[in-house]
Formats: structure tokens, sequence, C-alpha cells
């Protein structure tokens, strides 16, 4: 928000003709009725023909897709009163910066680390004149194990960038891409290896390692594809502290759990819900955090085990938790179908009197859902409705006070020969 001006950045991917499929950063601002979406980033600048192509269309008459960027965008406004987005660049695995003056946009790097990837759940917010961007990045080792975590980069002027880790986990999965040249991620040990001569009766699955002298291994596929990331730092959320600096929520896929972070004179990290070998878990999946006036951080997240929205709160090192949605119903009526998978995109507030609303996406059936908390001694009475909207939608869910009343933003799309999709704003 810039004033009683929403503003929205977004990924623009869509086909041209049936044949060409782009990849954009868009940013816009809301008329009260749309987004008016500009691209900032992902149109190559190679030359068009005015005379078969509209140049004065939205790509500038540009059919070729260009460097696919604009995925994990974040957007927050400037000391200038206009906006800067952060988002991943996917063809080149790297972090993005784009800052506005009203005219133009200004784009720098921010990390790209060699053999690696960076950029990944990008959050951005300004602390005076500085920009700050916590994210994901993963790296290359020689342990044999990948390097992941946490990472924040901070720039005064939006060009040079300084960056430091808020938590590394030295014993990160591997993955084909992140092995050295020649190197094989073996599937049991998940560790890199080095490729060896001198195996015999290798299957077509396997491959000749040194691994104590030359075996054969299974190794993983270099396409292997991963919902998530097997990594330390996915789903990361920002927020404020009362007395100055930020909290940091984030999901550590490899041990199955939510932790947060905070620097007192260097970062420390907390394991919030999670994260014990002897007790399996995988929580933290969309994590959303605000830290509130009186310093107790509020986090929603989901359980992935029984696919519920979970509440957590941490007050003077103290951890409670709750459950805010189990997906077998809403008000008190039970799913004819099931339960239902919910909890993706969660965004929570705290109001002034304590009172906890968290959006988020019934991804069963495509709805946004709305759960409010009101205090009942020390936990709260959970209340969830469903805010009906056209299309399949409760995408990317957040909550905003625009021209006085409180409004829900969330994306929707409509699929079928012709894709639809946009932003929309509605009042719960």
């Amino acid at each position: 928000m810039a004033g009683d001006k929403l503003w929205v950045a977004g990924y623009l991917e869509a086909d041209y003709d049936n044949s060409y499929q782009y990849g954009d950063l868009v940013v816009g601002a809301f008329d009260g009725t749309k987004v008016n979406w500009t691209i900032v980033d992902g149109v190559p600048d190679d030359p068009v023909d005015g005379k078969v192509y509209n140049v004065k269309g939205f790509r500038g008459g540009q059919t070729e897709s260009g460097d696919d960027v604009g995925i994990w965008s974040s957007i927050a406004i400037g000391p200038n009163g206009m906006p800067s987005v952060a988002y991943y660049d996917r063809t080149n695995h790297q972090l993005k910066f784009a800052k506005g003056d009203g005219k133009t946009w200004t784009i720098s790097v921010v990390d790209n680390v060699p053999g690696g990837d960076a950029g990944k759940y990008a959050k951005l917010h300004y602390e005076g004149s500085e920009a700050v961007i916590a994210y994901l990045q993963i790296s290359p080792s020689d342990s044999g194990f990948v390097h992941s975590g946490v990472r924040v980069a901070r720039s005064s002027d939006g060009q040079s960038w300084t960056t430091e880790d808020v938590v590394v986990n030295d014993s990160t999965p591997c993955r084909q891409q992140y092995c050295g040249a020649g190197s094989f991620c073996v599937a049991d040990s998940l560790q890199c290896a080095a490729p060896a001569s001198g195996c015999s009766n290798c299957t077509s699955s396997q491959q000749c390692v040194d691994q104590g002298g030359p075996k054969c291994v299974d190794v993983l596929a270099p396409g292997k594809i991963d919902a998530y990331a097997d990594a330390t730092g996915l789903y990361i959320s920002t927020s404020p502290l009362p007395g100055g600096g930020f909290g940091i929520a984030y999901y550590d896929r490899v041990a199955g759990s939510l932790n947060i972070a905070y620097n007192d004179g260097g970062w420390t990290n907390v394991n919030v819900d999670g994260g014990d070998p002897m007790n399996p878990q995988d929580v933290g999946i969309g994590a959303s955090l605000m830290i509130d006036t009186n310093g107790d951080w509020n986090i929603s997240y989901v359980d992935g085990y029984d696919e519920s929205l979970r509440y957590a709160k941490v007050s003077n090192g103290v951890v409670t938790k709750e459950q805010i949605d189990d997906g077998s119903g809403v008000g008190g009526v039970t799913f004819p179908d099931g339960q239902h998978v919910i909890g993706d995109d969660s965004f929570i507030t705290v109001g002034s009197d304590g009172t906890l609303r968290v959006t988020y996406q019934d991804a069963t059936n495509g709805k946004l859902r709305l759960a409010t908390g009101t205090v009942n001694g020390n936990a709260h009475d959970w209340d969830a409705k469903v805010i009906d909207q056209n299309g399949f939608a409760g995408f990317f869910s957040s909550q905003v006070n625009l021209s006085g009343a409180f409004q829900l933003v969330n994306w929707w799309r409509i699929g079928g020969q012709v894709t639809q999709g946009d932003v929309a704003v509605v009042k719960p």
C-alpha cells in the first residue's frame, strides 16, 4: 500500500496464439475494479517489425518469451513512495530486484550462486531507506551434501547488495543440478559422488562412482522434479519487531519443521513445531508471520500430515499451538466429499484487540477462506467461512485496509480452451 493505493506484483505466464509461452514480471495499481498491469522485466529487447506486430501492444509487439522472471515476487513501497519488487529469475536461477520511480524501472541482480540457486520464496521490506530481502539459497559444497538456508540481502541504492546467512543446513540432500561437473547424486546416500572407472555390470539406471573404490550405484535423474525443494528455508515470511529489526519464519523441508529466526547480535534460530526425528512430522508449509505490538510471534501454517491449518504463538520463548481448520467442513457442515486440502498461501493479521484473521485456500474446491480467531482465555475460538468468487480462487491471499474497509486480495483462474486469471479484491 502507498497511501490508499494498492500496488500488486505478479507473474505473467500465458499462451500467445497457442504457440508461444512466456514468463514476465508485471506490476500494477488496483483502480477499484481491476489491476492495471505493466510489464517490468522478461520481455526481450530484440527489434520488432512494426508493420507486422503492434509495437504499442502489451508486450510491445514482442512474441518471444525472453528470460522466465517474476515468480516468487514480493512487493514493497520504497522511501520514494513507489513500489519495488524482489523476484526470482527462473532462467538464470538468481534473485533480482526492480525499483520504480513512477516512470522507469531500475533492475539489478541481487544474488547469483555459481552452480546453485538463489531467490525462491523472496520477501522484501524496507528499513528506512534500505531494501531488505530474505530468500532461499541452495549451493554446492565439497562435502557431498548440498548447502541450503535462508539468506538476507541489503541495499541502500538498489544496485549494490550485501548478503548474510540466517541459517545454513550443511546436510541438505543433493540433486543432480547441484553436484559438480561429472559428479552424480547417489540415490541412497543423497550425496554427490565423483565418477570412477573400472565398474562392471552397472545397469542403465546406475553410474560408476568412487565410494572407497569403483562401485555401481543408483543415481537421481537430472530432471527429478520436487513438489517442494528438499531444502531448509522455504515459505519465508518476515515481520517487523516492535523495537526495530525484523523476525523471520520459515519451513525446513528436510526436517519437516517450522522455525523462526531473529538477529540479536547474530542470527538465532528457534524450532516452533516439528523437527523431532523420533516423532516425524511435516509442518510449516504456507507459513505466515505477524509480530504484534506486544512482541508476540503469531504464525499460521499447514500440518502436512493431516492437511490441517494450524496457529502457533511464541511469547517470551513459550510456544502454544492451536488448530484453526481441519479441512472437514465449514460452519459446522461436513463436506460430503470428505476432507479438503486446506491452508495453502495463508496470511495472518492481528487486530488491536488480539483478534486473529487468517486467509488461506481450500485447494480441493478452489475457494478463499477467512478464519477469525477471537480471544478466549489463553486460546482462541475459531470461525471459518468461505469467500465466494468466480473461478478457482484463493491463491496468494493477503489482507489490506483499502478505502477505509477491510478487504481480501487473492488470485483466481478459469480454465478451458482459453485460460483466464487475475487479482481480485473482495470484501469478506
